[in-house]
């Protein structure tokens, strides 16, 4: 191939190129002029990088003021293509070009729950999709509305429910659930699908109090197996109960199907634990003075899903009770048995509550990790976490984490990146990663 067309061929590319770009700027994803005609006007920003969701201005040395707007079909100008008559795009004025010689500007679409107001993205209070039953709640009857019209959850033929809620702001969608076990869908809801549900009179998983759990089987009175070990009954879940012998925490004795307190062994003890006991569900600290104890103190911690937890003996030494599962319902989190929704990941100094706005989580699969064990298989341990949240996708349970990542718009503008990173909690592997609609013009992610 002689030089004269390669030339050709590469002029032919740069053309296409050049095409493909103006095309951008003049559809609405990207609105803008990029560099001012005048080379002798600077430029200054209000908000130092591009930020949608602060309203900035830029001055210009020529007394030109720039204030951020919201774009819609009203205040378009001739350089906006289309606008969404819902305000959910703002105008960004920005400088760029080393010592701000240049400025331009950007139509930025402020993402699912936020709209434009007053030159910058702010969460959405006018929601136009509405769900009765608050969500997925396959336990409610609900009808979810949006433009299009009203739908109804409903039973299909092979038992499954039918459950309407709002994807997004604006639209609905139907998703395909089995009922958790123990239910059955009637009339668009998931219903017991016995009149006999499990009930503990100790209120659960308690060797401390004697309990009697009853359910369509009948009843079940916790008791002394051994003089330090208890068999307790408790509802494995809505309709059913499961039995476990454990034994009492050091120190104490089982009478009369509880564990007590044996006041005579722990006067004067060297051995001290600040949850209590063999209490699970508190992250304790053992310490001791006991030189007999293999362990001067100990911290309950958390290992594969079980727990490791410590607490003083009798004779004043540490026992450990390695990898005790945690019960139905519960999750390994920092050293003590949580509920699923009520997780803490901590980095450093600062601690990030794992919320949930789901009303009955139980009618999913339990996770299979943890908050910390999911972020360690995801490789986000190093990430600049924002929030954290368990949700429900496709009918199951996943954490979803957002994240904040500085990169360069351009390649030369500071901008910071909403990422939200969806993860299995069975595996901890990533399932998607939103971005913004722009992040194709950022380097740096």
């Amino acid at each position: 191939m002689n030089k004269g067309v390669l030339i050709s061929i590469f002029l032919l590319l740069t053309l296409f190129v050049s095409v493909f770009v103006s095309a951008i700027y003049i559809t609405g994803q990207i609105t803008g002029n990029s560099i001012s005609d005048d080379a002798n006007v600077t430029c200054t920003d209000s908000e130092e990088a591009f930020n949608p969701n602060i309203k900035g201005t830029v001055s210009l040395s020529n007394g030109t003021i720039l204030e951020d707007t919201c774009c819609d079909i009203s205040n378009s100008a001739a350089w906006i293509d289309t606008c969404s008559t819902t305000k959910d795009t703002v105008i960004e004025y920005y400088c760029s070009g080393g010592e701000g010689t240049h400025w331009g500007f950007a139509a930025a679409g402020c993402g699912y729950g936020y709209k434009c107001e007053d030159g910058a993205c702010v969460p959405a209070s006018d929601v136009l999709c509405t769900d009765s039953d608050g969500g997925v709640n396959l336990k409610v009857k609900g009808t979810a509305t949006d433009s299009s019209g009203t739908e109804t959850d409903y039973c299909y033929a092979d038992g499954a429910l039918a459950e309407y809620s709002c994807l997004s702001n604006y639209a609905k969608k139907r998703g395909y659930f089995n009922c958790p076990s123990g239910y059955k869908c009637d009339d668009g809801a998931c219903v017991p699908a016995s009149n006999v549900l499990c009930t503990d009179s100790d209120g659960g998983f308690n060797l401390n109090v004697r309990g009697t759990t009853t359910d369509s089987s009948g009843s079940s009175t916790d008791f002394c197996f051994q003089n330090n070990e208890v068999t307790e009954y408790s509802c494995l879940n809505d309709y059913s109960k499961e039995m476990r012998s454990l034994r009492c925490a050091g120190g104490e004795i089982c009478i009369d199907g509880a564990c007590v307190i044996n006041s005579s062994l722990w006067e004067n003890s060297p051995c001290n634990d600040s949850d209590g006991g063999n209490n699970i569900y508190v992250r304790g600290e053992t310490k001791t003075t006991k030189e007999e104890s293999d362990y001067k103190e100990h911290v309950d911690e958390c290992k594969s899903g079980r727990i490791d937890e410590s607490a003083c003996n009798y004779l004043g030494i540490i026992e450990i009770y390695m990898s005790t599962p945690c019960p139905q319902g519960f999750i390994c989190n920092d050293g003590a048995c949580v509920t699923y929704s009520n997780q803490t990941y901590q980095k450093g100094n600062v601690s990030i509550i794992v919320n949930s706005k789901i009303e009955d989580i139980t009618q999913y699969s339990p996770p299979n990790l943890s908050i910390e064990q999911a972020m360690s298989e995801a490789d986000l341990s190093n990430s600049q976490i924002e929030n954290i949240e368990l949700i429900e996708d496709s009918g199951e349970l996943v954490y979803s984490v957002s994240e904040n990542k500085q990169a360069k718009l351009f390649g030369i503008i500071p901008v910071s990146v909403r990422i939200n990173n969806r993860i299995s909690t069975k595996t901890g592997g990533i399932l998607s990663i939103e971005k913004p609609w722009w992040s194709f013009l950022v380097s740096g992610l």
